[in-house]
């Protein structure tokens, strides 16, 4: 279970960690049209602060961090069907090629964390 505050004006970073045990299983390549959903519903909006992908530098895990201007921003991401359409494909992907997913959800405000909670989706 997920643990939220009720502070509505805190922001939410989730970072989740894609590992593999060799470079012969490919990681999940988003489609440019979910990219650009994102850009226009959620970065332009603000209510996306940021969104940052990068790969380990041995090639085996990579790891995405978004951070949300709010938890209704982030509930509201959750919720969007284009949004569970893409993580139901990257699951599915994810599991024929035997990758592990990883999530860690933070909630902070101006004076740090909150509240986190890490969870291991395969």
């Amino acid at each position: 279970m997920i643990f939220i505050s009720n502070a509505m004006s805190n922001k939410i970073q989730v970072t989740t960690t894609f590992s593999r045990k060799s470079e012969r299983y490919k990681f999940y390549l988003m489609p440019e049209s979910f990219r650009e959903h994102i850009e226009t519903k959620y970065l332009e909006t603000g209510k996306i602060l940021s969104r940052d992908s990068y790969v380990s530098v041995d090639r085996m895990a990579k790891t995405i961090v978004t951070q949300f201007a709010s938890i209704e921003d982030w509930q509201e991401f959750n919720a969007d069907p284009i949004q569970l359409q893409v993580l139901e494909d990257r699951i599915t992907v994810c599991k024929e090629n035997n990758i592990k997913i990883s999530v860690v959800i933070q909630e902070y405000n101006n004076d740090g964390i909150v509240n986190s909670t890490t969870r291991t989706i395969i």
